[in-house]
């Protein structure tokens, strides 16, 4: 636990948020600030031609519903498909979280750690 903790206070991949604008945070309503020149950088970093952008998208590893900022170490090429297999996670641990059930931090090491 003092781990993840720690691992809080060092990561730039999260926002600083209480539980209570976290809970607050609509799916889609939550404004995003991530720019083309950001898309440019998440596909080099991840070594993926630009050329496939088109099939591929741009995801959050830890989601904006969980805290998640708009930063390159916070961001993914991801397949349509495992987005959409991601997205399910996402809701489920936002649920649980704003029910009491999850402690936000673990949450979100959930999302560091997922994989399709």
């Amino acid at each position: 636990m003092m781990l993840l903790l720690l691992l809080a206070l060092v990561t730039s991949d999260v926002r600083p948020l209480t539980l209570a604008q976290v809970c607050g945070i609509k799916w889609s309503a939550d404004t995003r600030h991530v720019t083309l020149a950001m898309r440019h950088a998440v596909f080099v970093r991840d070594k993926v031609l630009w050329a496939e952008h088109t099939k591929l998208i741009i995801d959050h590893k830890i989601p904006r519903e969980l805290g998640g900022a708009d930063v390159l170490e916070n961001l993914q090429v991801q397949t349509r498909a495992d987005a959409k297999r991601k997205d399910g996670e996402e809701n489920r641990l936002h649920r649980a979280v704003c029910a009491g059930q999850v402690l936000l931090i673990e949450a979100q090491a959930q999302m560091r750690a997922w994989r399709p």
